[in-house]
Order: structure tokens, then C-alpha cells, then sequence
């Protein structure tokens, strides 16, 4: 992988070598915050010159390969199928807010609907579930896709995905880090959302941001600090996931969750939670 080549941490260039990496991006891969794909906001070569750029630092087996075309991939893992697109190619702000766009939203649930897996993970660098209207967010940024997507996912009676078996997001970008449920029975969810996001910002009021109220209720806990996201499978024989989610320290351990921060599973005194195969949701 060319990636090695600029890597100068021999800890993580090792870990590169003997374990396979894919990525997404973000707006500051195409050279300032906030950026997207409106006219007038971003130079589109630019955008071209960071996406081939992208594709030589982290050669995956990208779904559309050309050089005007969103960098999204996709990968199977057993009973697992992880998709990740693109959610900075496309992405436009006022009277046409769009984070995916059509296109790519369309064909995202049409092969998260054809994948026979038990789980399928999705990969946003922006939060789907809360519908807080806060920065970083599906509801934020583009709420009509975002209902588009949920639709997707939950398009009949409650509790009944659309889509067979169980959605896992893994998200960022709001400079603290949650779990959320949505749809199912109480206590077994049919979608999750991991948000992982430590870095830790100040307000102008020389505050250091927590997390958001959580107003809608789908929160199970929250944490901010510094620290990282984990997530595991197993799987049982017959092939059944059972996936592991948690908030670690920056020392390894695991984290408490934000006790301010509310949300539904606020008795719970550490951050982390299994989901197992008959989609029950638990602390340990």
C-alpha cells in the first residue's frame, strides 16, 4: 500500500502492513472546513486533484472508480457487510441539501436491500439517528435524505425493517461520542448508531462542548473526552453476530458515560453494550 510510504509512526506503519485498512474522507481532504460540492464554494479541480489523491493513499476496492465519481466501497466479513460511501463528494447546502445525494443514497439502499448479511454495517461521517438539529447531522444537513434513508430502513410497520436483518452506523464528527437506537422493540433495537468523535472543542464562551440534550429520546449514553470506539464481532456456529460496541479512555479502559447527557440507558455505568443475534441490546 502506497500509504506506507508516507506513514513516519512505525507503530501505526506496522499496524498497516498486517492489518487491512479502508477509509472514507472528509471536507478538510479537499483543503478547507466545511467544504462541499456547491458551485462557488470549492474549486471542483481541487476536489478532483484530493479524490486522486485519496484513491493512491488508500487503494481500495472502490465501487466507482472514475475521477468525477464519489469514493464509496463496499466489503463483505462472513455475515457482515460493511458499505461505505461517500458523504463529502456530493454534498450541497440550502434549497437542495443533500449529503449523499440521490444517486448514491438510491444505490446504497438498493444493495443494502439485495445483501442477504445478518448485519450490515453502514459508515457516515455524519449522525443519522438524532434528529437534534445540531451541526455534523443527517437532520442538519439534509433532513430530506435523511428521512429517505430511514424510510429505507424502516418502511412498514413499527419495528419491521425494510431491510432483513440488524443496521449497525458507525459515525462522527460531533466532538463527543454516543450510542443511539432506533426502531424495534424496547430493549431490541433493529438500528444502532456508534458515534466516535473525542477531539474536544471550545466554545466562545471558553467551554468545552458536550454532548447535545438528547431530545428525541434514542440515546442510550454518551461520553465526551478524549478516548476511542471499538467495536467486535463474533461469530456463533451457525454464523449469527453478536457484536460488541463500546467507548474506551485514552488509557485503554472503559469509559463512564456523560452523566449529564441523559438518554435511556443513563443507569448504565459504563459505556459499551452487546447486541446479539436475537437483537437484544445489553450493558455487558
Amino acid at each position: 500500500m502506497k500509504i506506507l510510504e508516507v506513514v513516519t509512526d512505525p507503530a501505526a506503519a506496522a499496524v498497516l502492513k498486517a492489518v487491512p485498512a479502508v477509509s472514507t474522507w472528509d471536507d478538510h481532504d479537499f483543503g478547507f472546513n466545511d467544504s462541499t460540492a456547491e458551485s462557488g464554494s470549492m474549486d471542483s479541480e481541487q476536489r478532483a486533484h484530493a479524490a486522486e489523491v485519496f484513491r493512491m493513499l488508500w487503494p481500495n476496492l472502490y465501487d466507482r472508480a472514475g475521477a468525477d465519481d464519489s469514493i464509496e466501497n463496499s466489503f463483505r466479513w462472513g455475515n457482515v457487510h460493511v458499505f461505505v460511501p461517500d458523504g463529502r463528494f456530493n454534498r450541497k447546502a440550502g434549497g437542495n441539501a443533500q449529503v449523499l445525494g440521490d444517486e448514491q443514497a438510491r444505490a446504497l439502499l438498493e444493495k443494502m436491500n439485495e445483501s442477504d448479511a445478518k448485519v450490515k454495517i453502514l459508515v457516515s461521517a455524519t449522525q443519522v439517528i438524532p434528529d437534534r438539529g445540531r451541526f455534523e447531522s443527517f437532520v442538519h444537513d439534509a433532513p430530506e435524505e435523511r428521512s429517505s434513508l430511514l424510510d429505507g430502513f424502516d418502511d412498514g410497520p413499527p419495528g419491521l425493517l425494510e431491510i432483513d436483518g440488524r443496521i449497525l452506523i458507525l459515525s462522527g464528527d460531533i466532538h463527543s461520542s454516543e450510542l443511539c437506537a432506533y426502531g424495534g422493540a424496547e430493549g431490541s433495537p433493529a438500528l444502532i448508531e456508534l458515534t466516535s468523535s473525542p477531539l474536544l472543542v471550545k466554545t466562545s464562551a471558553d467551554k468545552v462542548l458536550v454532548p447535545a440534550d438528547d431530545d428525541d429520546g434514542r440515546r442510550i449514553w454518551s461520553v465526551y473526552g478524549e478516548g476511542y470506539a471499538r467495536v467486535s464481532i463474533t461469530f456463533s456456529p451457525e454464523g449469527e453476530p453478536t457484536i460488541r460496541v463500546e467507548c474506551r479512555e485514552s488509557t485503554g479502559g472503559a469509559a463512564e458515560p456523560y452523566a449529564d447527557g441523559g438518554g435511556s440507558g443513563v443507569d448504565w455505568t459504563l459505556a459499551r453494550a452487546v447486541w446479539g443475534p436475537s437483537g437484544s441490546l445489553t450493558e455487558t
